[in-house]
């Protein structure tokens, strides 16, 4: 019988083959004869051999309306020139182990409206070495991790929910290039980087990173390469070290009109840890222990146009580091021990700015400094903070 099978196979890619490329791409390879039951694995691995001798081709599913859950026993590998359309019904599942879907070097694919899960620890949801985009699509429990990408990935109007564990990484992977718009990262956890590890090339605009956890840093996510976020939201987003938000580790970090709420961190920088540049942003409410450091940010920074408002952490209540700040905020954060609003560390410059009802349980309820390097302070006001504005 399953000689017969390869035969019948072999016999179509011929035939396949030998027609022009406009009688077999020119159409959707439509999967399913209208019922649940019509949609499967052999199916769906018919029509990428079809996609495959035609240099490509758009493959949709007719399964009834309802959603349909196909099992997977083998990785699909996507053809060039492939598009997968799952008209938000179809859900691809394992478990298997290793990825549920590869995309080689050199392939350019599409994968749309799908719900991408591999629910064991040994299994992932996506390779990507190619050119792919993924567009309207979900990757949910995936325990080895939401998607892997070592070549250029465009991600749009997406959710990654739940994946990883703490042995592997949660939401996505990113070695290559990657663009993130308008997608929700929610409750991915990882050693490290809950929502996204990326040792790439990143962008992110208008997504949003909620209840991502890791063991160790970056709550959401880890950076050791080149991340720009922007017009996005963290928040609640926690870790055991360092980085309740975002952990920068190496590379460089941007951040422009975004909100980090709610983020914390056991040790330091409950929304942020590490040197970044920061504009036109918001920080409330974020927080690391009561002997931690910074409950926004921790590491050096430069910003600007940014408000400070209700974080809270052992030192430093919003800010434990240094750099320069022009035209920012800081008020009603508090500290137990020192520096309600910021605790001074290295060279601080602060321009146009304001510090103002932040608290200390010890000394400076403004900004405590150390080391007899005071912040040099330009059209700025320290006033109303408790117990002193500045100290020592």
């Amino acid at each position: 019988m399953r000689s017969a099978q390869r035969f019948a196979r072999s016999l179509l890619l011929v035939i396949l083959w030998a027609l022009p490329q406009s009688a077999v791409a020119a159409k959707p390879l439509t999967i399913g004869d209208g019922t649940p039951a019509s949609c499967t694995e052999a199916a769906l691995q018919e029509a990428l051999a079809i996609a495959t001798a035609s240099g490509g081709g758009t493959i949709k599913f007719n399964c009834g309306g309802d959603p349909v859950t196909i099992p997977l026993t083998a990785t699909l590998t996507l053809p060039n020139e492939t598009t997968i359309d799952g008209d938000a019904v179809i859900a691809l599942s394992g478990p298997l182990v290793g990825y549920l879907i590869v995309v080689d070097q050199n392939n350019t694919a599409v994968l749309k409206s799908l719900t991408i899960t591999n629910p064991i620890v040994d299994g992932a949801g996506l390779l990507n070495e190619g050119i792919l985009t993924i567009k309207d699509s979900t990757f949910f429990n995936n325990r080895g991790g939401g998607l892997s990408n070592e070549g250029t990935l465009t991600v749009k109007n997406s959710t990654f929910a739940d994946n990883g564990d703490y042995r592997h990484s949660g939401g996505i992977f990113n070695g290559g290039t990657l663009a993130v718009k308008n997608s929700t990262f929610s409750g991915n956890i990882a050693a490290v980087g809950g929502a996204l590890i990326n040792s790439g090339e990143a962008t992110i605009n208008d997504s949003t990173f909620s209840r991502n956890k890791s063991d160790q840093v970056g709550g959401g996510i880890f950076n050791m390469g080149t991340l720009t976020v922007k017009n996005s939201m963290f928040s609640d987003n926690g870790t055991t070290f360092s980085g309740g938000g975002i952990h920068q580790q190496a590379g460089t970090l941007a951040v422009e009109n975004s909100t980090f709420s709610g983020n914390s961190a056991v040790d330091r920088g409950g929304a942020i840890n590490g040197v970044a540049t920061i504009s036109n942003s918001l920080f409330s409410g974020n927080r690391c222990q009561s002997r931690g450091n910074g409950g926004a940010l921790f590491g050096k920074f430069v910003i600007e146009n940014s408000v400070f408002s209700g974080n809270t952490c052992g030192f430093g209540g919003a800010l434990h580091g240094g750099g320069d700040i022009t035209d920012s905020s800081f008020s009603h954060n508090s500290a137990a021990f020192q520096g309600g609003a910021i605790r001074a560390l290295g060279q601080l410059t602060i321009r146009d700015s304001s510090i103002t009802e932040n608290t200390a349980g010890g000394a400076g309820g403004g900004i405590y400094f150390c080391c007899g390097n005071p912040p040099t302070l330009i059209n700025t006001s320290v006033t109303g903070n408790t117990p002193d504005d500045i100290a020592p």
